[in-house]
């Protein structure tokens, strides 16, 4: 529907005499990561004595650099300016760093929650992300041997993995399946939210009908940290925040171009 109505727009511009294009673009490159956030004294109750003072954690979780793909529709009705569409997959990992602050081995000399810790380090997470964005393209010089552009547009993102939940595994003594604890929970388990993408490029024709584009962007995408410490006993649930991520692509995209002639179709 999107792309129909950019193709309206199109040929409402051709009747004024412009020669509007159609590029299709495959898009694939790098993105960079970051961090999302730290908490240094994570209580955790020590099983089978959640009386007792807890153990405590320092958790880290950062975002780890991955693969950028994507399918791009940009039409331009005015030979400067055009209107593009876009799904983009961000392919990242999630990095958790975990280790004991501090540790009561006399109540629980099966280190339980040791255990959960080096299984929290250990563990690999994908935290895949795709976007869906509409928005305006400019480029500099269409008919060059190449054109600078600058592109800005805005959609939704969506998630397939918590940012805030944490969770590991032990083993009880003489076991040999083990047993899941959630250290910090996500009970809202937010994965959708407004994303934004500022880019800079160079189109580069190849031949009659295809072109390369070189581009590198910043996405802004609303992610959830931890906040503070969870305390169970305190709060049902973690205090947590949204804010706007910086994803960082660079990505090589191959394009077919569709040009509307006098008289003729694309």
């Amino acid at each position: 529907m999107v792309l129909a109505g950019l193709l309206a727009a199109s040929a409402a511009a051709a009747q004024q005499g412009s020669q509007p294009q159609l590029f299709i673009t495959i898009n694939a490159g790098a993105v960079f990561g970051g961090d999302l956030w730290t908490v240094d004294r994570q209580p955790v109750a020590i099983i089978g004595a959640p009386t007792t003072a807890p153990d405590t954690m320092r958790i880290t979780r950062r975002l780890e650099p991955g693969l950028a793909a994507g399918l791009t529709f940009t039409v331009f009705p005015w030979r400067n300016l055009g209107l593009s569409f876009e799904a983009m997959y961000l392919g990242q990992g999630v990095d958790d760093g975990c280790s004991m602050v501090y540790e009561d081995q006399d109540t629980d000399p099966q280190r339980r929650n040791n255990q959960v810790c080096e299984s929290i380090s250990g563990k690999e997470i994908t935290a895949a992300t795709t976007t869906f964005t509409l928005g305006g393209f400019y480029r500099f010089s269409p008919r060059g041997a190449f054109s600078p552009f600058l592109r800005a547009q805005a959609g939704i993102s969506l998630r397939n993995e918590s940012v805030v939940e944490v969770s590991g595994f032990f083993l009880e003594q003489g076991s040999t399946a083990p047993q899941d604890r959630i250290v910090i929970p996500d009970p809202e388990g937010t994965t959708a939210g407004f994303t934004a993408a500022l880019s800079a490029g160079i189109m580069i024709p190849i031949s009659s009908g295809y072109s390369v584009t070189l581009e590198v962007r910043d996405h802004l995408i609303t992610m959830q940290r931890l906040l503070a410490p969870w305390d169970p006993a305190v709060s049902r649930n973690p205090q947590t925040e949204s804010y706007l991520s910086h994803a960082f692509t660079f990505t090589v995209g191959f394009s077919i171009v569709l040009e509307r002639k006098r008289g003729r179709r694309y």
